[in-house]
């Protein structure tokens, strides 16, 4: 098991089908069943390849893509000078492995190395089990929220941010 940088097409299909799969696994029951069924396995490839957008992978023995973490410069004009976590999914037969916890720690220290010295990301309200993960981790809900609109429905989002000096 090995966890290194996105490079190739193929590795960004490959991370691209294991966030839909983890999409659907994560927001059944948040989410409408129609939206989550249909969301097309190459849906991120096009985000991935952003300018400003890092992307580490991790490696089952067999070579498969098993979870992946997405961070770089702020997308939310209102976090100016924080890095973003912009993503992070780890297959559901990896999650309970540390895999979250190691790819988070390496996304991390990454932006730590960019200079930054603050963090955010958004969480679905609702997505219970990524809450608890980012706070066992030291990241705090600070009373911010915005709104997204998925499937023609309104979904509140939760600001998470981390002090990466403590």
């Amino acid at each position: 098991m090995r966890i290194k940088p996105l490079i190739t097409e193929e590795e960004a299909k490959e991370t691209s089908s294991l966030f839909q799969k983890t999409w659907q696994d994560t927001y059944k029951g948040i989410l409408p069943d129609v939206f989550l069924d249909n969301i097309p396995k190459e849906a991120w490839v096009k985000r991935l390849n952003e300018s400003g957008r890092h992307n580490l992978i991790f490696f089952d023995n067999d070579g498969n893509v098993e979870g992946a973490v997405s961070y770089g410069r702020p997308r939310d004009t209102r976090m100016l000078g924080c890095g973003e976590l912009m993503a992070l999914y780890v297959a559901h037969d990896f999650q309970g492995y540390n895999v979250g916890k190691t790819l988070l720690n390496a996304a991390e220290n990454e932006l730590k190395k960019m200079g930054y010295g603050k963090i955010y990301l958004w969480c679905l309200d609702g997505n219970e089990g990524a809450q608890k993960f980012y706070e066992h981790f030291n990241w705090r809900n600070i009373a911010t929220e915005k709104f997204v609109e998925i499937a023609g429905k309104e979904y509140k989002y939760l600001l998470y941010q981390k002090n990466l000096h403590d």
